[in-house]
């Protein structure tokens, strides 16, 4: 007993080292990078908002790296193979602890409403990446569920309305907005009520995005049987990736939002050549 009490002591040491580790890295990229990205090439930015499922919790990096969906992305969207023509960046927002109603623009109070505040701080106009062309909202929910956190009392319908309250206010910005469903480790009885909760969000979300019915709000489903099947992709909660799961994640995700990425370069090309094409245009008095 002695034994199992010490070895669980150190996993909980070592995890909480990979979580710091993660934030230290992802803190030194977004502020030595963000800036500049968007200061450039602001159209081609991709902005991945949520909780520690977003910040990339799980993952395994090297110092100064990116980490979850954002490295793997980064790494994909330069890849030789990639159909992408242009520089595309992406920027890591995600943040530890996070809620849904700290990314919900209006947050209704029984004296007054306000936005949430890393809304304000990331996605609003003035907000850090607030000239991104594309969000990814991608959360695991722990803050929100009743199940994990002992301060909430939201429903998995709650959830997924103030979700729908932040795509209606993208969309207001013109934003492409990817909406992920939460993965889950479907093997084992851990967070069982938390996993129930969790399906309750992704059948709602499922159907949130179809009722919207706007083609710039994009569907990406990360609760498939053969991902959630498959415990290599999680790391050692039920709730997180591994490195292998935010690989695979980041190429679903791309999967589904690259014909809105085109669509984009397409629009930016165009808008460069322009001139030219006007120049090249012959008048009406030939």
């Amino acid at each position: 007993w002695g034994n199992m009490s010490l070895f669980s002591l150190w996993q909980r040491f070592w995890e909480l080292l990979s979580v710091v580790w993660v934030w230290i890295n992802v803190k030194f990229h977004r502020l030595a990078f963000t800036p500049r990205i968007l200061a450039s090439t602001k159209e081609q930015s991709i902005a991945i908002v949520g909780d520690e499922l977003a910040l990339g919790i799980g993952d395994y990096v090297v110092m100064f790296e990116n980490a979850g969906i954002s490295r793997w992305m980064y790494q994909l969207l330069r890849s030789p193979v990639s159909s992408l023509r242009l520089q595309w960046h992406v920027l890591n927002c995600g943040e530890l602890k996070s809620s849904i109603q700290d990314w919900t623009p209006i947050i209704e109070t029984s004296s007054s409403s306000a936005a949430g505040v890393l809304y304000q701080r990331y996605l609003s106009s003035e907000g850090q990446v607030g000239p991104a062309r594309v969000v990814i909202l991608l959360n695991s929910g722990l803050k929100d569920s009743p199940h994990t956190s002992p301060t909430s009392h939201m429903t998995s319908r709650q959830y997924v309305d103030c979700m729908r309250t932040l795509i209606l206010a993208l969309r207001r910005q013109n934003k492409v907005v990817a909406v992920c469903t939460v993965p889950y480790c479907a093997e084992g009885t851990r967070a069982s009520l938390w996993k129930l909760w969790v399906k309750d969000v992704n059948r709602y979300i499922v159907d949130l995005v179809r009722s919207l019915e706007d083609c710039h709000v994009v569907l990406c489903r990360l609760d498939e049987s053969q991902f959630i099947e498959d415990i290599r992709l999680f790391s050692s909660d039920p709730a997180h990736l591994s490195s292998q799961g935010y690989k695979l994640a980041a190429t679903a995700i791309l999967g589904s939002i690259s014909n809105e990425l085109k669509a984009q370069e397409w629009r930016v090309i165009k808008s460069v050549l322009s001139p030219q094409y006007e120049e090249d245009e012959p008048s009406k008095d030939d």
